[in-house]
C-alpha cells in the first residue's frame, strides 16, 4: 500500500518528535532521575570531608561578630575571654552547613542579590576554616522567603543563601541563621551535678543577716535546721534544689587570674549560697549587684569566671519555705 502525502508528513513529524525526546532524555546516560540526582552536589564538600578538622568558625553581620576557636578543651568563644562554647549549638551549625546542596538555584544574576539579602556586607556571613587556614565553608545567609501562612497546611522556613564568591543564590530549608551575639554561644550550665545530688544547702543575705539551712532527709523529705528545726514541703525543697543545680549563664563579664577576687564593682556582698553534694563536694555561690538586662552578677568562689544569671532564677532561690501540712 502506498503512503499518501499526509501520512508521510505525519510519519516524519512522529520521527522528529521521537528523535527530540531521545536527545532530551539521553537514555544512554541513565534515567532522568539518576541524572538529576547526579547533578545535585553539596555546597561545601570539603566541610563534609573535614568536619572533624574544623579549627575556627567566624560569624558576622553588618553590626556584630563572634569567633569560635577549637582548643584542647573544646570550642571557646573568643569574644568572651575564651570561655567554653556550647558544643550542641556548634554541632547544629556545622550540620546545617554540611546538609546544604545546590538543588534549588533561584538566581545567578549579581544585580538581584540585594533582593534576596545576600549581597556582600549584608545578611549573616559564616566562615569555617581548618588549622591550615583553608576555608571549608563560606556562606552568606539572607532573607526569609515570604509565604502566605494560609496557603499551606505546613509551616516551612526557607532562607535565601549564597556561597561567598559565587553567583548562585539558593533557597534552602536545612539552615537557620546563627546568632551573632557572643553570649548566645556560651556553655550555659553553671554546674555539672544533679538536683538529687544536693544533701545540704544554706543561704545568707547581707546586710540583713537573714539565713536558713536545709538538709535532705531521705529521698522524699527535706527539713530546715536553721533558723528553726521543722519539716518543709517536699515540692518546695525539690524545686529549690532543681533551680540551683540547673542555674544557667546569661553572660560572662570577667576572667580572673588564679587567686584573684572579683572587683568591687560587681557587688558580691548581697547573697551567699553554700551547697554540699553526696559526692562530698562543696561550693559557694555569691550573687552580686544588678547586671545589664536586670540580671544578677554571680561568682562561684575559687573559679575564674564572673557571670551574670537571669533575675527570675535568683527570685526562685530566694523564696521563703512553708511548713509541711502536719505542722
Amino acid at each position: 500500500m502506498k503512503m499518501n502525502a499526509q501520512n508521510r508528513l505525519l510519519a516524519i513529524l512522529a520521527a522528529l518528535l521521537w528523535l527530540s525526546a531521545v536527545l532530551i532524555e539521553k537514555p544512554w546516560e541513565g534515567g532522568a532521575h539518576e541524572r538529576t540526582t547526579a547533578q545535585v552536589a553539596p555546597l561545601f564538600p570539603e566541610l563534609q570531608l573535614q568536619r572533624q578538622n574544623i579549627s575556627k568558625i567566624h560569624i558576622q553581620s553588618a553590626e556584630k561578630s563572634v569567633t569560635l576557636h577549637r582548643t584542647s578543651a573544646g570550642f571557646v568563644v573568643e569574644n568572651k575571654f575564651g570561655h567554653l562554647a556550647n558544643p550542641t549549638r556548634i554541632i547544629q551549625l556545622v550540620d546545617s552547613l554540611s546538609f546544604l546542596d545546590n538543588r534549588d538555584v533561584v538566581s545567578v544574576n549579581p544585580e538581584k542579590r540585594a533582593t534576596f539579602g545576600v549581597q556582600d556586607g549584608a545578611g549573616t556571613r559564616i566562615i569555617v576554616e581548618n588549622p591550615q587556614g583553608e576555608v571549608l565553608a563560606d556562606l552568606i545567609g539572607g532573607k526569609l522567603r515570604e509565604m502566605d501562612p494560609f496557603s499551606s497546611s505546613q509551616v516551612r522556613l526557607d532562607f535565601y543563601v549564597r556561597p561567598s564568591g559565587r553567583d548562585e543564590v539558593l533557597l534552602v530549608s536545612a539552615y537557620q541563621p546563627p546568632s551573632v551575639e557572643a553570649a548566645d554561644w556560651l556553655e550555659a550550665d553553671l554546674f555539672s551535678f544533679e538536683a538529687a545530688d544536693i544533701t545540704t544547702a544554706s543561704r545568707m543575705e547581707f546586710p540583713s543577716g537573714e539565713s536558713w539551712t536545709l538538709t535532705r532527709d531521705g529521698p522524699e523529705a527535706w527539713r530546715m535546721d536553721h533558723p528553726e528545726k521543722r519539716d518543709i514541703d517536699l515540692y518546695e525543697g525539690d524545686s529549690w534544689a532543681f533551680s540551683f543545680a540547673n542555674l544557667s549563664v546569661s553572660d560572662v563579664w570577667a576572667r580572673l587570674k588564679p587567686g584573684e577576687n572579683p572587683d568591687d564593682e560587681y557587688g558580691f556582698s548581697t547573697n551567699l549560697f553554700r551547697v554540699e553534694t553526696q559526692q562530698g563536694n562543696a561550693l559557694e555561690l555569691r550573687l552580686g549587684g544588678l547586671a545589664p538586662n536586670s540580671d544578677r552578677f554571680a561568682w562561684v568562689v575559687g573559679e575564674e569566671w564572673v557571670y551574670s544569671i537571669p533575675s527570675h532564677t535568683v527570685e526562685q532561690l530566694c523564696k521563703p519555705f512553708s511548713s509541711t501540712s502536719e505542722d
